[in-house]
């Protein structure tokens, strides 16, 4: 009985591990180029075209608050309570879209990536503040609510500036930004 016992539980075991996947890549293998089949873009709507490629390079697709195109690119602006706020960079080639570049945690930034229009993103730690100008323009609010329990939930702000100037990139951050409140 014991020998049978042995025998059935060695089985499981193999067999247990003979299924494992392995979800261990990092962002700089062959995954951040991947896009987003020819094939695909046919039945799948543009939205869902960014989310399997947001998916396919670790992130969650859920996390997505808003993303904005230029040109022929896409800037992805994920949120969770975590990591905070992290932007991404898609290119549409020929029908495809293709993983660019991303950052992780950022608060305010000047990102850009190859020819793609540089972007700057504010997230003021104030929650007073009202509006954001870049460089002496208008950026524009994205603002959402982000549930953290069911009875506790935190308002979040950012502001985004889209430039081709490579002189807008922020040097100094207290002369290049004023917050109004």
């Amino acid at each position: 009985m014991q020998k049978l016992l042995l025998s059935v539980t060695v089985i499981l075991f193999l067999f247990g591990c003979s299924n494992e996947e392995s979800n261990d890549h990092t962002k700089n293998e062959s995954v951040v180029s991947e896009g987003v089949d020819e094939n695909a873009s046919e039945t799948l709507s543009f939205e869902e075209q960014i989310q399997k490629v947001i998916k396919a390079n670790s992130y969650n697709p859920e996390d997505i608050v808003d993303y904005d195109l230029k040109q022929d690119y896409i800037y992805v602006f994920l949120y969770n309570p975590t990591n905070g706020l992290s932007p991404a960079i898609l290119k549409n080639e020929k029908d495809k879209l293709v993983w660019i570049k991303s950052w992780d945690a950022i608060q305010t930034s000047s990102l850009s990536a190859g020819d793609a229009p540089i972007v700057t993103i504010v997230q003021p730690e104030d929650a007073d503040v009202k509006d954001v100008k870049i460089f002496g323009k208008s950026a524009r609010m994205t603002k959402f609510t982000i549930e953290i329990t069911e009875d506790f939930s935190k308002e979040v702000k950012y502001w985004v500036y889209y430039s081709k100037q490579p002189d807008e990139v922020l040097d100094n951050i207290t002369e290049d930004i004023e917050y109004m409140k």
